[in-house]
């Protein structure tokens, strides 16, 4: 509504910038890295960062954080036939996922549940935000147990924290992780038949090899998405948390074996996102003073997922990481290094406090953006979502690692 002249000047004062600093572009890959541009909704792509207007993010509101434009058609005449015009976004025809980093309801996540006696005592800041999209993803590496004791290295879960991840609106568990089998595969069989009785999918481990191996799909809103997820280092000890014939356990990395699951996937999948569980890496010297070795890809990593990425993969994401690792786009495929801890008790460290939420949006069976929602705890092990003062140089730090 109105000219091209007030849409710019709109949107430079709602972004408090000059009003000639944004440009109307129609090709989205005459945008450079530090053009903003408008750009028209339908031509979205993951190469340009979505920004939000007054706090209003589009894609999720699809109401607000945009400029729109009304055509009136008036008289008798017929609509003409030839004419084009793009769809506009909306909630019915976008599909959104968050993915998240560790899980990990156990030691002193256990200590605090006693003191507190709500397990949504730690969902209370999060739990909304990870429930708002169609399909949120948990990578929870702790099988539940009756009567769980403390222990600060065979981990258990009180089942008492299912109401924590109820709470957070979960729709799929990854069980690729090297601690569910900590206190016996029984329990972790029980676990994943429990996941399914609440309706929940698993993906990254199962009952035994075959079910371990198994991708989840997503199928809503014309897209289908496949997820995919391995132990990379096939645990600690050796195998032992690795499914069986018979067994529970978690389904093991192999180039091979994901090079044909990514390829059987991708005949029926728009999208096939692949997680891995990883080495993971911490760089205190100095006990409390963080430096930043664990910031970028440690050891084989950046090898490693990137010949993921060259055996097809749309995605590859590190969720085994106990601290945010950076990210890069390679060859057009987004990678992310590590997603840091979500839920958890590791608040020694400044960066064992952070993670980052991945929130997925898919068009027609395209992605069209993912955005990066960086999140904290501290001692009352609430993840909240981090302050711009907070974000912007946690971010920054990620970025210059790669």
């Amino acid at each position: 509504r109105g000219t091209d002249s007030a849409v710019q000047s709109s949107l430079a004062a709602a972004l408090d910038r000059p009003s000639n600093s944004l440009e109307i572009l129609d090709d989205i890959g005459a945008i450079r890295p530090t053009d903003t541009a408008l750009v028209s909704a339908s031509i979205l792509t993951p190469d340009v960062k979505l920004l939000a207007v007054d706090d209003q993010y589009y894609l999720d509101s699809f109401t607000e954080g945009a400029l729109f434009r009304y055509l009136h058609v008036t008289g008798d005449a017929s609509f003409p036939s030839n004419a084009n015009y793009p769809d506009l976004l909306s909630r019915d025809g976008v599909l959104s996922i968050n993915q998240t980093g560790v899980t990990a309801l156990t030691r002193g996540m256990q200590r605090k549940l006693a003191e507190v006696g709500d397990p949504k005592h730690f969902s209370a800041f999060i739990g909304d935000f990870l429930a708002s999209t169609d399909i949120t993803h948990v990578s929870n590496e702790v099988s539940f147990r009756e009567n769980c004791s403390y222990s600060t290295t065979l981990f258990c879960s009180d089942p008492q924290f299912i109401d924590t991840l109820q709470d957070s609106g979960v729709d799929v568990v990854e069980i690729a992780g090297n601690h569910n089998n900590d206190v016996g595969h029984e329990f972790n069989r029980d676990t994943i038949q429990l996941y399914e009785e609440l309706g929940w999918g698993v993906v990254g481990g199962g009952i035994n090899a075959a079910e371990a191996a198994q991708p989840y799909i997503v199928d809503l809103k014309d897209t289908r998405v496949a997820l995919l997820a391995y132990n990379y280092p096939n645990s600690f000890p050796p195998d032992f948390a690795i499914a069986t014939d018979t067994q529970a356990g978690a389904n093991p990395f192999d180039f091979v074996s994901i090079a044909q699951d990514i390829q059987e996937a991708k005949k029926t999948a728009d999208f096939v996102i692949v997680d891995v569980q990883y080495w993971e890496c911490y760089s205190y010297p100095d006990g409390f003073i963080e430096y930043p070795q664990c910031d970028a890809p440690i050891e084989n990593q950046e090898a490693h997922f990137k010949k993921l990425a060259d055996s097809g993969a749309d995605m590859v994401v590190g969720t085994q990481a106990h601290q945010p690792q950076t990210f890069e786009t390679y060859n057009g495929t987004p990678i992310y290094y590590g997603l840091g801890n979500l839920y958890f008790d590791q608040t020694q460290w400044p960066g064992t406090t952070r993670s980052i939420v991945l929130t997925h949006y898919f068009h027609a069976g395209h992605l069209i953006q993912t955005r990066l929602t960086p999140t904290q705890f501290g001692r009352s092990l609430q993840p909240k979502i981090m302050t711009t003062p907070e974000a912007e140089p946690f971010l920054k730090r990620l970025i210059d690692a790669r």
